[in-house]
C-alpha cells in the first residue's frame, strides 16, 4: 500500500488423514492515516483437532468420540494507534469480535458405554481493548492495558449447571 501501509497474509493447511484437509488464514494491513497515527485491522480463522482422548478414552468413566468434528473460530479485529512525545508514547485501542463453533464437550450423563464427547456448543466473544506504552528511558517501557470482553454462548450443548463450561 505504497509507503504507508502494509499488509500481511499467512496461511495454513493442515492435512490429516482422519479429518481431511482444513486450511485456515490470517489477513492484516496497517495504513498510516497521518504521521504517528496509524489504523489496522485484521482477520483470520482457526482450527483444532479433537484430542486422542476425546476420540478414543475408553475407561469407565470415560468413553471417547471417534466421529467428533475439529473445532473451528473465525475472527477479526479493527483498531487505531497513536504516537505521541515524539514515540515515547504510544496509546491503542481495538475492537474484536470472534466466533467459534463445534465446540467439543463433555458429558458426564452420558449413558454408560456411550461417548461422553459431542460436538455441540457455539459460543461469541467480542470486546475492545485499550493499551498504552511509555517509554521514558532508553530500556524501560511502563505498559498498561485494559480489555472489556464480553462472551455470550450462542449454544450450550450439555451444559446446564452453575459451574459447566458453557453457561452464560
Amino acid at each position: 500500500i505504497g509507503t504507508r501501509g502494509l499488509v500481511s497474509l499467512g496461511g495454513r493447511v493442515d492435512d490429516n488423514q482422519r479429518f481431511g484437509t482444513h486450511a485456515t488464514y490470517r489477513l492484516g494491513a496497517v495504513y498510516a492515516l497521518l504521521p504517528g497515527f496509524r489504523a489496522r485491522a485484521s482477520v483470520g480463522t482457526g482450527y483444532k483437532e479433537p484430542s486422542l482422548r476425546e476420540n478414543f478414552a475408553a475407561t469407565p468413566f470415560e468413553v471417547g468420540n471417534p466421529g467428533l468434528e475439529p473445532e473451528e473460530s473465525r475472527s477479526w479485529e479493527v483498531g487505531l494507534e497513536r504516537a505521541l512525545l515524539a514515540g515515547r508514547l504510544t496509546l491503542a485501542a481495538n475492537y474484536f469480535d470472534q466466533r467459534f463453533r463445534n465446540l467439543i464437550q463433555y458429558n458426564g450423563g452420558a449413558a454408560p458405554g456411550s461417548p461422553n464427547y459431542s460436538n455441540v456448543a457455539r459460543a461469541t466473544a467480542r470486546g475492545v481493548e485499550l493499551t498504552g506504552d511509555y517509554r521514558p528511558a532508553r530500556h524501560l517501557v511502563i505498559s498498561a492495558s485494559y480489555t472489556r470482553l464480553m462472551t455470550r454462548v450462542d449454544d450450550p450443548g450439555f451444559s446446564s449447571g452453575a459451574g459447566d463450561a458453557f453457561v452464560d
